[in-house]
């Protein structure tokens, strides 16, 4: 479940991202498009990082919950889509230092570019 994680934030970052990052005309820009692509990235991925915490979390007890559509289906009766999100504020400040660190590496990629 993390490698597709991985992969789903991957794919939908750069789609953002790179879709609108030439539309920015400045560095605070791209920071803030950056930024807007990880949080809905994010935002994409935490219901699937929240199915594998909580999966994590039952291990080795009886499973109560069935087959893994039970799983989700039980989670969207008892607590509704807010289920699939507990916690998802905190991603607003991790989404700065990633989206940061992000756009920081294609600025200096874009910088060595030049140089040759």
């Amino acid at each position: 479940m993390s490698y597709l994680g991985m992969v789903a934030f991957r794919g939908i970052y750069l789609g953002l991202c790179d879709s609108h990052k030439n539309s920015a005309k400045n560095f605070p820009d791209k920071i803030a498009i950056s930024y807007l692509s990880t949080v809905g990235a994010l935002f994409g991925i935490y219901p699937f990082d929240t199915i594998r915490r909580r999966l994590m979390m039952i291990y080795g007890q009886k499973y109560k919950y069935g087959p893994y559509d039970k799983f989700i289906k039980e989670i969207y009766r008892s607590q509704g889509l807010r289920g699939f999100y507990p916690g998802f504020s905190v991603i607003f400040l991790e989404a700065i230092t990633i989206g940061t660190m992000f756009i920081s590496f294609d600025q200096l990629f874009c910088v060595q570019d030049m140089e040759n």
